[in-house]
Order: C-alpha cells, then structure tokens, then sequence
C-alpha cells in the first residue's frame, strides 16, 4: 500500500483494543496477523514488512485524530528489532497531540521506553510522570504498545498539564516504514 507520496509500506495496524500491548508478543516475534486484511479504517494486523523490510524512517497515522507521528531509523534495522530497543529520542513535541495525556517534570519520549522501576511502558511514544525525579508512580502514557490503558491511545490516573487529558482514550493507527 502506498501513502504519502509513495515509497512507504504499510507494518502494521491497531485499533487499540489490547492486541498489540506492551508485552505482546508481536513486537519480539517474527509473527505476522491478518496479513491479508488492508482495510485502513479499523481492525488489527501486523505485516511481513514489520519483520523483514529495513527502515530510515516510521510514520504512524493516526485517521481520527487527525495526526501523525514520524521518526528516523537508526542503522536501517527493521521495526522488528527497532521497537525492541530503548531508544529515547529528541522529539519529545513535535509528535505530540493535544488529544492524549501530557505531564510535567519527568517525562520520556521514543521506541520501548521502559523506564527503570516506572510503571508505565510504551514501544513507540511518551512515559509521563508529574513528580520530576523519577518514574515510579507514573500517572500517564501515551502513543502506540502501551502497558497501561489502551494499547494504542493515551492514558493518565491524574496531574496532567493544561491541554493534556485525563481517562483512557483508545485510538487508531496504521504504522508505514521506508
């Protein structure tokens, strides 16, 4: 499938329902899910091309938000190895959206966050805590593999900034690579 003016491939897809968690086994394994099934408006699949294609770069489409998420790939590894090593990276903003939660003091952006001790886990987006030093008691994450809420959304208990949310907010998303 192609969008954005061509050379992107579709990975995957999720309608935040719990079947592409943090702990799920599709991130770790060469699996594949409903390989057959293109439909960009719902539903769950994860392509050959998350195991085998080589990436410089993810996209990750989010059709009821509207929004977008794009980031860079490191030594073309492929979204299989990719979204299991924790990378965090600088574009804590520029992926961000109004429509999942967002705190002040600690916070970390990028692939398999996963914090030492933090109670909040996601493969590609935010680990937010409102208490500055530390991770513990996180109140709220947000992006796409999450441990906490839906598995693609955002989820926060309390303390979130002005302009972030508060509750669970499933969403969305079709993941392309090139």
């Amino acid at each position: 499938m192609e969008s954005d003016g061509g050379g992107w491939t579709l990975l995957m897809k999720a309608d935040g329902t719990g079947e592409f968690g943090y702990d799920a086994a599709h991130w770790r394994t060469a699996d594949v899910l409903n390989e057959s099934d293109f439909d960009k408006l719902g539903g769950n699949a994860k392509y050959a091309s998350f195991n085998s294609l080589p990436l410089s770069e993810v996209k990750a489409e989010f059709p009821n938000l509207p929004h977008v998420m794009r980031e860079n790939i490191a030594n073309r590894r492929t979204a299989l190895v990719n979204f299991d090593i924790e990378q965090e990276l600088s574009g804590l903003w520029d992926n961000w959206t109004e429509a999942w939660p967002k705190e002040g003091g600690f916070k970390r952006y990028g692939f398999a966050i996963d914090p030492w001790g933090c109670s909040s886990r996601v493969r590609w987006g935010w680990v937010w805590n409102n208490v500055g030093c530390c991770c513990v008691t996180s109140d709220a994450v947000s992006g796409i593999g999450t441990n906490r809420g839906p598995d693609v959304g955002g989820w926060a208990s309390c303390c979130t900034d002005p302009g972030g949310r508060e509750g669970s907010y499933p969403t969305f998303v079709l993941m392309w690579g090139r």
